[in-house]
């Protein structure tokens, strides 16, 4: 249980508070004050609520729920007329979740933790036209990876004002890149302005074995033409990687640094590179391989997953591969790579 958490205090004693949980550090807190405030009902929803994460004993007056705020309010599904204006006092880009799907289409991964009944929901112009002008904002496409089904019907779509950014998950695979193209061009003929369209990718490794071995449907080649063809229409791609894996070969780092060398030449360097530290989540396939092994990663009752131990041959060959990645110059990496428990905040 962390115990630097400094929460804030609420503005009422009972009654009903409302969450919308983005990442488990919101599940943290909300449980936190729960403890403080048992007069007050918290219903908690969001990207972060899953079942298999929790493992402690919870307060009463807490209620998880994966329905949407509109569905848990008994709205209409699509229903934009909530009337909600954030605060002027707030200052800087506001980050707004706005949930297409709950579930992977692909969900085959064996890290994944995301496999489901691949509901869709409309994307709505009128929510992001009601929101307040005087604001910057950051709106995230929820999905684990947007579907073939939803990139193309929404990018296409997407309102372009000069205070608002999108982000979402797309997956390199043959069935977005076969719709990509056209996708693009009808969003730019729609003046759609897609130097503010941020497509995150999860590549995780770059090697053709190692993205078989993860049952990622998709190949270096693929990803490398997926990426070009975003840069072609102005957008800028996030790639996501992940260090720690403990079977890896000499073959594999030598394609990884093969493939970050031609990637940042194709597009001059101007990818964004995100570094996660792999850990085996609760409900996949990875960490029921592992179960007994490793340092097990919580946030006060909730389980979250486990760091997978590796030889000293392991982690040279992880830092070969770190190496390689600082070797192409791209223009921005964050990098969490010795970190697991960054991933699960």
């Amino acid at each position: 249980m962390r115990k630097d958490i400094d929460l804030i205090e609420l503005p009422i004693k009972s009654g009903k508070v409302y969450v919308s949980a983005f990442f488990n550090m919101h599940l943290l807190c909300t449980f936190l004050l729960a403890q403080k405030y048992p007069n007050i009902d918290f219903i908690v929803g969001g990207p972060a609520v899953e079942d298999s994460k929790f493992s402690g004993v919870l307060p009463t007056n807490i209620q998880y729920t994966t329905l949407s705020v509109a569905e848990f309010l008994g709205e209409k599904d699509g229903d934009s007329s909530w009337n909600i204006e954030l605060p002027r006092e707030l200052d800087g880009k506001v980050f707004l979740g706005y949930t297409l799907e709950r579930f992977c289409y692909w969900a085959k991964c064996n890290f994944c933790t995301y496999p489901g009944p691949n509901k869709k929901r409309e994307f709505l112009r009128t929510f992001v036209e009601s929101l307040a002008p005087n604001g910057s904002y950051r709106i995230f496409l929820n999905s684990p990876a947007l579907s073939p089904v939803s990139v193309r019907k929404v990018v296409p779509q997407l309102v372009s004002l000069p205070n608002i950014e999108y982000w979402a998950h797309v997956r390199s695979d043959p069935q977005v890149y076969r719709i990509l193209r056209e996708t693009l061009q009808e969003a730019q003929d729609n003046g759609v302005r897609l130097s503010s369209f941020y497509p995150v990718n999860g590549v995780e490794f770059p090697s053709d074995r190692m993205l078989d071995w993860m049952k990622k449907g998709m190949t270096t080649k693929l990803i490398q033409d997926t990426f070009v063809l975003f840069h072609e229409f102005g957008s800028t791609p996030l790639m996501a990687l992940i260090f720690g894996w403990n079977n890896l070969c000499a073959k594999d780092i030598s394609q990884a640094r093969l493939f970050f060398k031609e990637m940042s030449d194709l597009v001059d360097g101007r990818i964004f590179v995100k570094c996660h530290a792999l850990a085996a989540k609760v409900g996949t396939e990875l960490f029921d391989e592992v179960e007994g092994l490793g340092e097990e990663i919580r946030l006060g009752p909730f389980l979250l997953g486990r760091k997978l131990p590796l030889n000293k041959d392991q982690q040279m060959l992880n830092d070969d591969y770190h190496r390689a990645l600082f070797e192409a110059k791209f223009i921005y990496i964050n990098d969490h790579s010795k970190n697991p428990h960054h991933d699960f905040l």
